[in-house]
């Protein structure tokens, strides 16, 4: 092999070393509606206290992420307080080839579900809390069940 061939290969194996090297996951987490999980319900007391009474204490239901605007915060029957969290995974390789996909995972992780009767006074309190996971690292499976703590003597903590 010539002195020139020799340079050139030496080069495009330093540069793919570099490539490789450099290659790895990026892992981003957000959430939306962290204030829910802060949120103490142990005010809320059953046939007693009124919708306008908990809009008046915890502040109108937070509006869903716009991928999820198919749920709805409220309604005549309840109140949906949901605090959201995304999960996402992505492959890169160097700084140059991101590749054309990723895994999210979405979840509700705290959700406070506020049910009326017909006179607007609280039936019950709900809040079911869940875990996302990093795709495609953990699966389905591995998800912990949700944890679900219905309140009917008052509000959660």
């Amino acid at each position: 092999m010539n002195t020139s061939l020799r340079h050139i290969f030496v080069a495009h194996l330093a540069a793919w070393s570099m490539l490789f090297i450099v290659s790895g996951c990026t892992f981003h987490k957000s959430v939306i509606n962290d204030e829910v999980r802060h949120m103490d319900t142990s005010f809320i007391r059953p046939n007693e206290t009124t919708a306008h009474d908990i809009v008046m204490r915890l502040g109108p239901p937070p509006p869903p992420p716009d991928n999820l605007q198919r749920e709805k915060v409220f309604t005549e029957d309840f109140l949906r307080y949901s605090c959201i969290e995304t999960k996402t995974t992505r492959f890169e390789i160097g700084y140059i080839l991101i590749l054309p996909f990723a895994w999210s995972d979405t979840q509700a992780i705290d959700e406070i579900l506020v049910e009326f009767n017909p006179d607007r006074t609280v039936r019950n309190v709900v809040r079911t809390q869940r875990e996302t996971r990093w795709a495609p690292l953990a699966s389905e499976e591995s998800r912990a069940p949700a944890k679900t703590q219905r309140t009917p003597k008052g509000g959660t903590r």
